[in-house]
């Protein structure tokens, strides 16, 4: 009983999540997903869907080498992808999948747009104070403030 319900509650917060995660066996075959994978990725239900199958943006076309290195290696993967005029980190980890006594792989797809944003905003400001002060230390210079 006690597993059921860590399981129902498991999968809940899978749902729960507002960004794609999706979880691979070794043959990379779709085993879990949540809503938001669903809907980015156009995953059909009830059918038994491979890495090479999903409807990836051309951004994403090394998706199944890096879920293989992943299965291989058996260390996570973070890249770096932009599409849709967004921004995003794409996590791939390594699990294991106990009830069929195999590896595979975790995939996250974590929208970071409004960090990239932020971070731009920034080097703005940055440039922007470091020109003040260029200009500052000429003008005391040229004036003799010293």
């Amino acid at each position: 009983r006690e597993v059921a319900e860590a399981n129902s509650d498991l999968v809940a917060v899978l749902e729960s999540m507002s960004f794609p995660v999706i979880v691979f066996d070794d043959t990379l075959t779709i085993t879990r997903s949540n809503a938001a994978a669903v809907r980015m990725f156009n995953i059909p239900g009830g059918l038994r869907v491979t890495a090479g199958q999903l409807d990836l943006p051309s951004e994403m076309g090394g998706l199944g080498r890096q879920l293989g290195e992943v299965l291989a290696e058996g260390v996570s993967r973070e890249s770096r992808i932009d599409f849709a005029g967004r921004h995003f980190t794409l996590l791939t980890s390594p699990c294991a999948l106990p009830s069929r006594d195999s590896p595979g792989v975790v995939l996250q797809l974590v929208d970071v747009s409004g960090l990239v944003r932020a971070q731009q905003r920034l080097q703005v400001s940055q440039a922007r104070l470091a020109a003040v002060l260029d200009n500052s230390s000429n003008f005391c210079t040229t004036v003799s403030c010293a």
